[in-house]
């Protein structure tokens, strides 16, 4: 999570930096690779891949660092980096689709599809698991450790032991066990894993063909 943020994070301060001045091309160049080599060494980032669009067209593509410290690899264009938890954004998405085919309702409670949850969560609605306003329990720990040591039936059982945070929809906490649930939801109304329907519903009509699921 808190690697996502990161790079959320050096994003918006390179967006500011292409934002706030008017350069030549090859200044504006120079001045990102100056920019993202200072906040890598900043944030003990290693390596990472850099793409600007402009007006739908690649601006600039560039490899920075290395992909493996241990090997002393370089970065390039094949290099499979972990988006962690940007992986919401295709589950949002793949719940967006789910609803266009008529299978359910962002404003249905999960108690619809999901049948072995406390009581207390019942009432909660899809779409506060969507903005991380459900008030549940997280399925991580202060460490960042999942709950159970990574055994999925395990951490499921510990995190329905645990007592809601808040009232569903009062505020925002970010949280990892709402959508742990939007999965199941998605591998429930679809018939096959979600992360199979994002595959086939999303990655392949995209021609995204270097995006695959694995562990992070």
């Amino acid at each position: 999570m808190k690697k996502s943020f990161r790079i959320i994070k050096l994003m918006s301060l390179l967006f500011a930096v292409l934002s706030s001045k008017q350069l030549t091309a090859q200044n504006t160049t120079d001045s990102i690779d100056i920019f993202i080599k200072q906040k890598m060494v900043q944030s003990n980032i290693p390596g990472l891949q850099l793409a600007i669009i402009r007006n739908g067209k690649i601006d600039k593509l560039q490899n920075y660092g290395l992909a493996s410290l241990e090997h002393q690899v370089a970065t390039s264009s094949g290099t499979t980096f972990s988006i962690n938890s940007m992986t919401k954004a295709f589950v949002g998405v793949a719940i967006m689709q789910l609803q266009e085919q008529g299978k359910l309702n962002v404003k249905d409670p999960i108690s619809i599809y999901i049948d072995d949850i406390p009581d207390e969560w019942k009432s909660i609605r899809i779409d506060q698991l969507l903005s991380n306003t459900s008030g549940l329990p997280n399925n991580i720990d202060e460490k960042e450790q999942v709950l159970g040591n990574g055994d999925e039936n395990r951490n499921w059982e510990m995190v329905r032991k645990l007592p809601m945070e808040f009232s569903p929809g009062d505020k925002f906490s970010y949280n990892q066990t709402g959508y742990y649930i939007l999965g199941r939801i998605i591998t429930k109304l679809s018939g096959q894993h979600f992360t199979k329907f994002i595959e086939e519903n999303q990655f392949r009509p995209c021609v995204m063909v270097s995006t695959r699921f694995g562990d992070s």
